[in-house]
């Protein structure tokens, strides 16, 4: 069974995610910023982490930043913002994560994702 860390400021889409990742048979981990999230990181070794990236205190590029110096064979990313979409391609291909969506989302396009990424 594949472990998803969801990280995310807002606690209302980290539950909405959760239920539709474990809906689909997924393990999940949550943490509501950066720093939580690394901590996680050296107990638990998800299979894919979502990245919320604007977030108060640690952004997730911060994140992306720190995870690159702090773990040898970090897990690969999926980028989840409102940010306008050309951007956020240009910035996720810099950031080296495997795909990005842009918020809101559907289920669908979450699950599509995430097994693209996890194939």
């Amino acid at each position: 069974m594949k472990t998803i860390l969801i990280l995310d400021d807002e606690k209302v889409v980290r539950q909405v995610v959760r239920a539709m990742l474990e809906g689909r048979g997924y393990l999940t981990l949550e943490a509501s910023e950066g720093g939580e999230a690394l901590r996680l990181l050296r107990e638990a070794r998800p299979d894919l982490i979502l990245v919320d990236l604007t977030m108060p205190g640690m952004s997730g590029i911060q994140f992306v930043e720190a995870l690159r110096k702090q773990v040898e064979m970090p897990a690969p990313f999926i980028i989840l913002t409102g940010t306008d979409p050309e951007e956020i391609e240009k910035l996720s291909e810099a950031l080296g994560a495997r795909s990005f969506l842009q918020k809101p989302f559907s289920s669908d396009e979450l699950l599509e994702k995430i097994e693209s990424v996890l194939k």
